[in-house]
Protein backbone atom coordinates (compact mmCIF):
# COMPACT_ATOMS: atom_id res chain seq x y z
CA UNK A 1 0.00 0.00 0.00
CA UNK A 2 2.53 2.51 0.85
CA UNK A 3 4.50 1.76 -2.45
CA UNK A 4 1.60 2.58 -4.67
CA UNK A 5 0.45 5.30 -2.54
CA UNK A 6 3.97 7.06 -3.08
CA UNK A 7 4.86 5.73 -6.77
CA UNK A 8 3.75 8.48 -9.32
CA UNK A 9 2.93 7.47 -13.06
CA UNK A 10 6.17 7.84 -14.30
CA UNK A 11 7.28 5.60 -11.84
CA UNK A 12 9.44 7.57 -8.90
CA UNK A 13 8.76 9.10 -5.74
CA UNK A 14 5.78 11.00 -4.90
CA UNK A 15 5.17 11.79 -1.83
CA UNK A 16 1.49 10.83 -0.19
CA UNK A 17 -0.15 14.04 -0.56
CA UNK A 18 0.99 14.63 -3.95
CA UNK A 19 0.24 11.41 -5.49
CA UNK A 20 -3.36 11.45 -3.83
CA UNK A 21 -4.06 14.91 -5.50
CA UNK A 22 -2.78 13.22 -8.98
CA UNK A 23 -5.13 10.25 -8.13
CA UNK A 24 -7.77 12.92 -7.98
CA UNK A 25 -7.33 15.19 -11.12
CA UNK A 26 -6.96 12.32 -12.88
CA UNK A 27 -10.20 10.16 -12.44
CA UNK A 28 -12.15 13.38 -11.52
CA UNK A 29 -14.62 14.55 -9.06
CA UNK A 30 -17.31 12.39 -9.91
CA UNK A 31 -15.09 9.28 -10.11
CA UNK A 32 -15.62 5.92 -7.53
CA UNK A 33 -12.43 7.23 -6.00
CA UNK A 34 -13.09 10.13 -5.49
CA UNK A 35 -16.09 9.13 -3.52
CA UNK A 36 -14.21 7.23 -0.97
CA UNK A 37 -11.46 9.93 -1.09
CA UNK A 38 -12.88 11.24 2.43
CA UNK A 39 -12.91 8.24 3.80
CA UNK A 40 -9.41 6.14 2.60
CA UNK A 41 -8.02 9.23 2.28
CA UNK A 42 -6.80 10.02 6.09
CA UNK A 43 -6.33 6.42 6.06
CA UNK A 44 -3.92 6.23 3.52
CA UNK A 45 -1.96 9.45 5.02
CA UNK A 46 -1.28 7.95 8.08
CA UNK A 47 -0.11 4.63 6.82
CA UNK A 48 2.11 6.53 4.64
CA UNK A 49 3.07 8.80 7.76
CA UNK A 50 3.44 5.44 9.99
CA UNK A 51 5.75 3.71 7.39
CA UNK A 52 7.97 6.79 6.47
CA UNK A 53 8.16 7.18 10.48
CA UNK A 54 9.53 3.87 10.75
CA UNK A 55 11.72 4.14 7.53
CA UNK A 56 13.60 7.08 9.30
CA UNK A 57 13.81 5.21 12.62
CA UNK A 58 15.96 2.50 11.07
CA UNK A 59 18.06 4.69 9.35
CA UNK A 60 18.86 7.23 12.33
CA UNK A 61 22.26 6.58 13.54
CA UNK A 62 22.79 4.85 16.68
CA UNK A 63 19.50 2.62 16.04
CA UNK A 64 19.95 -0.85 17.22
CA UNK A 65 17.09 -3.12 15.20
CA UNK A 66 14.83 -5.26 17.82
CA UNK A 67 15.30 -8.59 17.34
CA UNK A 68 11.54 -9.46 19.26
CA UNK A 69 9.35 -10.87 16.45
CA UNK A 70 6.62 -8.24 15.12
CA UNK A 71 4.08 -7.68 16.91
CA UNK A 72 5.81 -8.11 20.06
Amino acid sequence: TYADQTTGRQGGFLPAERRMAEMLARHGPFSPQAAVHQLRGPALRALADRVERRLLMKHAPGHVASTAPHGA
